[in-house]
């Protein structure tokens, strides 16, 4: 095995346009209400593989009363981009009630159908027929970031399709097979709720971040990192960037970066590099983290899930949070949260060793995207 270098560097990071802030904030939720038999809600998307997402799940963010939602799996029509109205040929019909906010499952979309990878399908959700509900559906956060594939639509019962394509945090639908594993779909960042998180020296956890792995070996050359530092950074938004190996158990800092506030600007996504890039085993777990060390916030965007089965949707099941306070001891690993802090590789294994192999995204699951 070798390490080679790539030309230009590269960040392993939710193909989503996170780091759109609007001031410190990641902007309003987006929602869609459901108050009428026929309303509708879609995502357009392109099938990754030929396995056809079974289960759909989304979020509820204000509930007034019960109603029952229908998920289908449509062709799209080439004319006007909407969905069809025909189903994929051999696929299902799911059904969820829902009664409460939160993140809601429906299951049953695939049935026995096959879908054509690159080809674009429609996830629809349809209030049912006799429907007394009445609540609303996140679409995404923020509207600043541009998507154009994929693309969400919503439609009143009494009205047509309106595609709305804006969003800072990804649209919040997460798609999964029916055995519930995740498939990643660009640009959809799972049932999600998105936000900006702040935190000093002062604070406990003061030092957050993110653990990961990759199948083969690689070089870290930093990060990037999605955080505001207010309209004016200065020295109390100072911190470290540390890469720690063993990080549940003694963790070793094996790579940092001082974070100087004066030498920093308003924008919200930063390239962060290590004086000396490290070379990173394969599956092995490290720890990628930020740590306040003024009284000044870090800030952070943060999204946070239901349960660890959505975190493929977002990049991988083995990429979720991890915090300790003070620099003590060892960290505490969450998963159904994860910060914007993601590793920039800058060396990849050749494939040319015995049982080394080409490195695939980890997103892949089992080969769904591939």
């Amino acid at each position: 095995m070798t390490l080679a270098a790539i030309v230009a560097p590269m960040a392993w990071r939710p193909l989503i346009p996170g780091g759109y802030a609007i001031s410190t904030s990641l902007g309003s939720d987006v929602t869609f209400t459901f108050n009428g038999a026929g309303d509708k809600m879609a995502v357009v998307f392109q099938a990754p593989s030929t396995t056809p997402p079974d289960q759909v799940k989304f979020r509820c963010q204000a509930y007034t009363s019960t109603g029952t939602i229908d998920a289908t799996l449509e062709t799209v029509d080439a004319t006007t981009g909407f969905p069809s109205g025909t189903p994929v040929t051999n696929s299902g019909t799911g059904s969820v009630s829902v009664a409460s906010t939160g993140t809601k499952t429906c299951t049953g979309l695939a049935g026995t159908a096959s879908l054509t990878a690159g080809t674009q399908y429609a996830v629809v959700l349809t209030a049912t027929g006799g429907f007394a509900g009445n609540f609303n559906v996140l679409r995404t956060t923020g509207i600043n970031g541009g998507i154009g594939s994929p693309y969400s639509l919503t439609k009143d019962s009494a009205g047509a399709w309106t595609k709305a394509y804006t969003t800072n945090a990804g649209f919040a639908f997460g798609l999964m097979t029916s055995g519930g594993v995740s498939i990643n779909v660009p640009g959809l960042a799972g049932a999600y709720t998105a936000a900006y998180t702040a935190w000093t020296d002062a604070t406990n956890p003061d030092e957050r971040g993110n653990r990961f792995s990759f199948p083969g070996p690689v070089t870290c050359y930093g990060a990037e990192v999605h955080m505001s530092l207010g309209s004016v950074p200065a020295d109390a938004q100072s911190g470290v960037l540390s890469l720690y190996s063993t990080h549940t158990g003694t963790p070793s800092q094996i790579a940092s970066f001082t974070i100087d506030g004066d030498m920093q600007d308003t924008g919200p996504v930063r390239f962060l590099r290590f004086s000396t890039p490290v070379d990173l085993a394969a599956n092995t777990v490290y720890a990628l983290v930020l740590k306040a060390t003024a009284a000044g916030n870090l800030t952070v965007i943060q999204h946070t899930y239901a349960s660890a089965a959505e975190l493929g949707c977002y990049l991988d099941d083995n990429f979720y949070s991890t915090t300790r306070n003070n620099s003590s001891g060892a960290f505490t690993d969450g998963n159904t949260t994860v910060y914007a802090v993601y590793p920039i590789v800058s060396k990849i294994d050749d494939g040319a060793s015995a049982g080394g192999g080409l490195i695939r995204h980890p997103g892949m699951n089992g080969g769904l995207n591939g």
